[in-house]
């Protein structure tokens, strides 16, 4: 990783055109990036938000450091991202800081891109309700319907790819790998493949760098995302939800579960990249030699929020005043980076076999059930013992 943190300058005269989209969602963005020639590809390049929740320079690094794991330990295919800096950018866009990241388009002019959201709003499936989906960020999203959808079921390769794509944003611990991260490539207006995965902004391991207590319960709520709700848990919702817990029940858990009985053979091959991964990741580093990473506050994009969507110009500068941006430790916060990322490697490489075995046990309702009652289900079996939670 010596040289992936490099921040490149771009120029002016190479910029081509602009990739402009619309979010389709009930949370309304449009997102409006710069294209560059460099060499004889097309670059994009993601400037970072001045009012995506949350945003710090952390966000490009994150982008970076996954688009590497991603690339050398899952998919070959996956585009990295480089740091990059476009001085024109904010006077184009306001709303856009100059810093953020490049990476090579993933198509060429015969292609396009198409969500999977999108997909499904122009192709709607009886069992699959999630026309009104809000986009909103610390949040998991449920899986469990579009991979059961018949599209699918009848595209297994395509299926298996963007069950692969929900497993990486578990790795990293996404709070917000929503509908339309997921990405399809249109040609001659025929799907023929899913485009390798992009958009790592909003990892966990990145995530408030300077407000600990909120980075901690971040990471509380994700690995809580991972297992099934407890008993406790249940007893303080209100009585209506009792009766259907499956639509409570944790989304992470549901789509490791429903992964496990769809692709068994990708859990298991994941399994074995994660473990290559283990030994590596420790020894790996990142860097800021370039000072891309300057003083920072996690809630400053409440200034873009009230500057450029409501347009409310003295509640803007009001936050100017009382959002102070801070130095923050960055060997420190690199390092936690690492160790972050080890541990979560880790638990997964103890779970997943949990939930394939689990799984096996051909457990009616198995997402309807909560801690207590899944882990008595597996301590009656005498071979499971004490097979799922320690």
């Amino acid at each position: 990783m010596e040289n992936l943190f490099n921040v490149q300058n771009l120029d002016i005269k190479d910029k081509v055109g602009n990739l402009t989209s619309e979010a389709k969602g009930k949370v309304k963005s449009t997102k409006h990036f710069p294209i560059f020639k460099i060499g004889k590809k097309d670059y994009i390049f993601k400037p970072l938000s001045k009012t995506k929740p949350y945003t710090t320079p952390l966000f490009a690094f994150s982008e970076v450091y996954w688009s590497y794991i991603v690339k050398n330990y899952f998919n070959p295919q996956t585009p990295l991202y480089k740091l990059a800096i476009y001085e024109n950018m904010s006077n184009e866009q306001e709303k856009y800081y100059n810093k953020g990241t490049i990476v090579p388009s993933l198509v060429n002019e015969k292609q396009k891109l198409v969500n999977i959201y999108e997909y499904f709003l122009k192709h709607p499936e009886d069992n699959l309700n999630i026309a009104n989906y809000v986009n909103y960020c610390e949040m998991f999203y449920d899986y469990k319907a579009i991979l059961e959808t018949k599209f699918l079921k009848e595209n297994p390769q395509l299926g298996r790819a963007i069950a692969e794509q929900i497993l990486l944003s578990i790795l990293r611990a996404d709070q917000n790998y929503h509908y339309e991260n997921i990405n399809l490539i249109c040609e001659d207006g025929r799907i023929t493949s899913v485009a390798p995965p992009i958009d790592y902004e909003f990892s966990t391991m990145f995530f408030c760098p300077d407000f600990l207590d909120k980075h901690i319960s971040a990471i509380d709520n994700f690995y809580s995302s991972l297992v099934p709700i407890t008993q406790a848990f249940l007893d303080i919702v209100p009585q209506e939800l009792k009766n259907n817990i499956a639509q409570i029940q944790s989304a992470n858990y549901k789509n490791l579960i429903t992964i496990c009985k769809l692709y068994p053979d990708l859990v298991s091959d994941f399994i074995t990249k994660l473990e290559h991964l283990k030994q590596d990741i420790l020894h790996l580093e990142i860097q800021d030699k370039d000072n891309f990473i300057t003083k920072l506050n996690s809630y400053y994009f409440q200034v873009g929020q009230f500057r450029y969507k409501q347009n409310n110009e003295p509640a803007a500068r009001k936050a100017e005043q009382e959002l102070k941006l801070e130095t923050i430790d960055k060997e420190k916060c690199f390092q936690e980076v690492i160790k972050e990322t080890y541990y979560i490697t880790n638990y997964l490489i103890y779970l997943l076999p949990k939930y394939q075995k689990l799984v096996a046990l051909d457990i009616p309702d198995l997402e309807s059930l909560t801690y207590e009652e899944v882990e008595k289900i597996i301590n009656e079996k005498t071979n499971f013992k004490k097979v799922l939670f320690k």
